[in-house]
């Protein structure tokens, strides 16, 4: 299953939505090998079809890099995705009148002193399949990895039943428009899609597959897909 890369549609409301799969694409050989490239090839294909009609591809954290990220933005998608709380942030440079030379692009790197600093929201919501209480920091900042792209970064926590928060998460939007809470609730929309991929992966019959070619397997699980639609 972990060969597989899979372009799933989130529908449905905030508290009951669920992920319907699109295409696939299967791996040459194992590993992450040509992932970010089935990723490209999944999104030209629909791209087309959607411009206009959805407003955010989902990401996950591993293929949250920029030569995809180009390549959805190109098509007119925003992204949302999460990735490593350690990712170089700057924050954006302050304008000095006067000052000769070219102005410069990035201000000083987000420390994490940076982001205690932030003020502090705390509310309860639905996200990934239940209602939790979480609480994040947000600002507008520039990404390096994006190629110094102006990015709404999150840092967030969930609470358990205990009120125990587990590990920080950073989510990223290109979205500079959309607030914290919308950034967080939209991400959280990825459950579905994790629930998908245990289907697919377990109970589609995916590990006692008996087509003897790629091409043939590729057209069996696009007919599964069509049904589950």
């Amino acid at each position: 299953g972990q060969c597989w890369v899979t372009m799933a549609l989130s529908v449905g409301s905030w508290t009951k939505n669920t992920a319907v799969p699109l295409l696939s694409r299967l791996m040459r050989s194992d590993g992450n090998s040509g992932k970010l490239d089935a990723a490209n090839v999944l999104i030209r294909a629909i791209a087309e079809k959607f411009t206009g009609r959805v407003t955010y591809v989902l990401i996950d954290a591993w293929f949250m890099k920029w030569p995809l990220i180009k390549k959805v933005l190109a098509y007119e998608f925003n992204v949302i995705g999460q990735v490593r709380k350690d990712t170089a942030l700057y924050l954006i440079p302050e304008k000095i009148a006067g000052k000769r030379g070219a102005p410069r692009k990035m201000g000083n790197k987000i420390e994490r002193n940076t982001i205690d600093a932030l003020e502090e929201s705390i509310e309860e919501a639905y996200v990934y399949g239940k209602y939790q209480t979480i609480t994040y920091r947000s600002c507008i900042c520039i990404a390096r990895f994006m190629d110094k792209r102006k990015v709404r970064a999150i840092w967030t926590r969930f609470e358990d039943k205990n009120g125990k928060a587990d590990k920080e998460r950073l989510l990223i939007s290109t979205d500079l428009n959309l607030d914290a809470r919308s950034v967080v609730l939209i991400y959280g929309r990825r459950w579905g899609i994790e629930s998908l991929f245990n289907q697919m992966k377990n109970f589609w019959g995916w590990k006692e597959t008996w087509q003897q070619t790629r091409q043939t397997l590729h057209r069996w699980v696009q007919i599964l897909s069509v049904a589950y639609r």
